[in-house]
């Protein structure tokens, strides 16, 4: 007997990230994201990949609230999430006020990024998108256009990474373009979030007041990282580390220069362990460490989300491809 199962595609993700609230999902307790990497198998070959980006692995997905299962691409079930992780960082960060975005992203990672963005952080009150390497970015669809317009938010595309990150006081990059963020100074009380998996430029990291990250239990898989180092040595034999002071630095309190430690992570912040932003002129950055992480609460939810809109397409799988596939399971 064969198996209904639903496939997703990138496009069907995009649209159930807006029905989504970030941080209602988090504080929900999907805190931190289950890898299950030991257990996963491809389903490329059980399927037809039609409309998966090259490159994309395919993913089965079984949701234990609905007893169904869905497949989706890896790459972007990992986008998904780190896109969810970068808003609620955003709005537990953010200082007052209107926001003004630049986002440094390709067309279809920059996609997921604005549907978040419109739905899900108020005040946003414009998004400007570089491709970071001189690229032509391609044009939005109407749905798109439309979803930024109802917001309220103005949107220039294909400006230079220059142009992109004046005035911005939320600055997201996750690849392109992030080396040439060395010269740039962003507003004070700004945010920085890096979503490259690689560290900014040092003279960028050395200007920053506080470091957060998504989950404190990545850093030690993180070690090559510079600050990931710096704060786990520290933690280990107390000594102060040195970073170089920008010219000109006269604050006086426990900063990251003078402390070398990471700050909190989006738990800690969401239940209120961690106050978040102390001081509006503060320069933050947000690193997200999962990057490459599986979310499978998320990937149900989405299933779900994706069912009652009518997303995505039924395909069938043999019954003896499917008991013998490795599968993750979101478990109760």
């Amino acid at each position: 007997m064969d198996v209904p199962v639903l496939r997703l595609g990138a496009d069907d993700l995009t649209c159930v990230l807006g029905e989504i609230d970030p941080v209602e999902f988090r504080t929900a307790g999907a805190v931190a994201p289950v890898t299950g990497d030991d257990r996963l198998r491809s389903a490329d070959e059980l399927v037809d990949t039609g409309g998966i980006p090259a490159g994309d692995e395919l993913v089965l997905i079984e949701d234990p609230y609905t007893t169904g299962w869905c497949i989706v691409p890896r790459l972007s079930l990992c986008l998904c999430g780190v896109v969810r992780s970068v808003s609620v960082a955003a709005r537990l960060l953010l200082a007052s006020g209107e926001t003004t975005v630049a986002l440094l992203a390709s067309h279809d990672v920059a996609s997921f990024y604005l549907v978040m963005l419109a739905r899900h952080l108020p005040g946003v009150g414009q998004i400007s998108v570089s491709s970071g390497d001189g690229q032509e970015l391609e044009p939005f669809g109407p749905r798109m256009l439309e979803l930024v317009h109802r917001a309220g938010i103005t949107l220039s595309v294909d400006v230079t990474v220059d142009e992109a990150v004046h005035g911005a006081n939320l600055l997201i990059t996750t690849g392109p373009g992030h080396e040439d963020l060395a010269d740039t100074h962003p507003p004070r009380g700004s945010l920085l979030v890096n979503v490259t998996g690689v560290d900014l430029p040092d003279d960028v990291v050395d200007r920053v007041d506080q470091i957060y990250v998504d989950d404190l239990g990545l850093l030690e898989r993180n070690r090559h990282r510079r600050f990931v180092d710096v704060h786990l040595r520290k933690r280990t034999d107390g000594r102060l580390v040195a970073l170089r002071q920008p010219e000109g630095w006269h604050h006086q309190r426990d900063t990251w220069h003078r402390l070398g430690c990471v700050e909190a992570d989006l738990g800690q912040l969401i239940s209120g362990r961690h106050p978040g932003r102390t001081h509006l002129d503060d320069l933050l950055l947000f690193e997200v460490l999962g990057v490459q992480e599986l979310d499978v609460a998320l990937a149900a939810r989405i299933h779900r989300i994706a069912r009652e809109h009518g997303l995505g397409d039924w395909i069938r799988l043999p019954k003896k491809n499917h008991d013998g596939l490795s599968e993750i399971s979101a478990g109760e």
